[in-house]
């Protein structure tokens, strides 16, 4: 293959055995995450220098500008980058592929960002299936917030996501998705054991309420302002896990709107949950990966194992 270039009226030809494949691949990266700085995060020892001399070699010898900065937006193909783009993309991606076919598919690394939730609740599960399946799989996992977790994923510096997403993904996608009831944690001998007819009847009571950046809090938030309760309500704590919650309702401090997992279930000693009333939006827990994203057989099977595990606590309680 002979790559042609022109410059006003000089034209240069090169070989592509000629062709800097490190720069090549610089190039590739920075295209696909539109971002010197998310493309240095995908490699083991990339910095956003690096990637800078690499896409200026590659545009040095091939004579023309592959990308135009955004600023902090990040940068564009030009046109000329496009086309280069679509031409290179298909051999670094099916050459993971072609890899990853030759070893089985077997063996690799699987990093994991997962909520506190997630993480207490489901992975524990889900790495006692599927570890002794693949032995030679190694397991990095990281707990974070869901934004943070989303970030992650969406940069390429981790394979799965496990945590309630907001509607919109960007450029993340919902492999698994399962519902994830909510739920009024009392004392078993509380007044409202019978039931709660109303949100107005439950924030007479103090409250114990998720920490005001996850999904469930900000739907609350929103079910009360809507249902103009915001200025009754008596808030006595706000914690980040179930678990914690429980234990503050088991001190007197209140009762708690929860997400509701296995470990939580496990530990209702002295408590009771009780369906919420009508309105609060319904959360579910999803494992995301990068939209479009080659997935090895083991990553495979990690999915179906979490849609089992996650699955089968769907229930309601």
């Amino acid at each position: 293959m002979i790559w042609g270039c022109a410059s006003g009226s000089r034209r240069e030809v090169h070989n592509v055995s000629d062709l800097n494949w490190n720069a090549v691949h610089g190039f590739w990266l920075v295209a696909e995450h539109r971002s010197f700085a998310a493309a240095a995060r995908v490699l083991p020892r990339g910095s956003v220098q690096a990637l800078h001399k690499r896409v200026r070699t590659l545009e040095e010898h091939l004579n023309f500008r592959l990308l135009r900065s955004r600023g902090i937006k990040g940068v564009e193909l030009t046109e000329a980058g496009h086309r280069v783009f679509e031409l290179v993309s298909p051999v670094f991606r099916d050459f993971d592929r072609l890899t990853a076919e030759l070893r089985g598919e077997d063996a690799g690394p699987l990093h994991v960002a997962a909520t506190e939730f997630a993480c207490h609740n489901f992975l524990p599960e889900i790495l006692a299936r599927f570890g002794p399946l693949f032995p030679r799989v190694s397991i990095h996992v990281h707990m974070r917030t869901t934004a943070d977790v989303l970030a992650m994923v969406e940069s390429g510096r981790t394979d799965f996501g496990i945590c309630s997403p907001p509607a919109s993904l960007g450029n993340c996608v919902a492999k698994v998705e399962a519902p994830l009831p909510s739920a009024v944690l009392i004392p078993r001998r509380h007044r409202l054991r019978g039931g709660i007819r109303s949100w107005a009847d439950l924030v007479e009571e103090p409250l114990i309420l998720p920490e005001r950046d996850s999904l469930l809090r900000t739907a609350f938030d929103q079910l009360m302002e809507r249902k103009k309760l915001s200025r009754g309500l008596r808030l006595k704590a706000e914690l980040s896990a179930p678990g914690l919650c429980a234990e503050a309702v088991r001190a007197g401090l209140g009762i708690a709107l929860v997400s509701v997992g296995p470990r939580l279930r496990g530990d209702l000693h002295g408590l009771s949950l009780l369906d919420p009333p009508s309105g609060l939006r319904e959360m579910c827990l999803a494992v995301v990966c990068q939209t479009n994203r080659y997935l090895p057989k083991y990553m495979q099977h990690f999915l179906e194992t979490a849609a089992q595990v996650m699955h089968a606590d769907a229930g309601t309680f």
